[in-house]
């Protein structure tokens, strides 16, 4: 079962409110501070790029890849799997709408299931949806698909989200009934 937490800034670190330690945090419950340190270990602490500053290991976490995410998602035990994935082709890209109205008429679809969620970069911004909620760094307590100012953005990738002992194969018969 996932539950998505509050984000909860660690008050001795440099704030990080970016989009990628935030999603982090919504899932394993970290500071997104904590998170970005997670993130940045399996970076190897890539070199800064413009505009970010190093400042000991508060170093902000600007811009992070699913495999940044995926190795970390690994770390605290979470399955993920590929929904949609499609970085290069911003033609057959569908929108946050589009994407979210097909996977709710599949019928049989969990889209509202507890027990997993999806996590979705939308015009380059890392979001979770989960129980028909969007969250991201700027409603970290979740906002509906028509309140978001990502709705008309392309969707590049999709991927699923699961607790260890999810029962994935229901959910992935689900998906191959498009």
């Amino acid at each position: 079962m996932i539950t998505i937490h509050k984000l909860k800034h660690n008050p001795r670190k440099v704030k990080n409110t970016f989009c990628g330690p935030a999603v982090l945090a919504m899932l394993t419950g970290l500071s997104p501070e904590d998170a970005a340190i997670h993130i940045r270990t399996h970076q190897h602490l890539r070199e800064c790029g413009r505009g970010e500053k190093r400042n000991g290991q508060s170093r902000v976490v600007k811009g992070t890849y699913f495999s940044d995410l995926k190795l970390v998602l690994d770390e605290f035990k979470f399955e993920t799997r590929t929904l949609l994935y499609q970085p290069w082709r911003n033609s057959a890209r569908p929108t946050l709408v589009k994407w979210f109205n097909e996977i709710r008429s599949i019928g049989d679809h969990p889209l509202l299931a507890s027990d997993h969620a999806h996590l979705l970069s939308a015009g380059y911004h890392w979001m979770l949806e989960h129980k028909g909620m969007l969250y991201d760094s700027f409603h970290p307590k979740g906002t509906s698909l028509k309140d978001s100012k990502y709705r008309r953005r392309k969707v590049s990738e999709v991927y699923s989200i699961f607790c260890g002992g999810a029962d994935y194969e229901t959910v992935r018969r689900s998906l191959t009934k498009r």
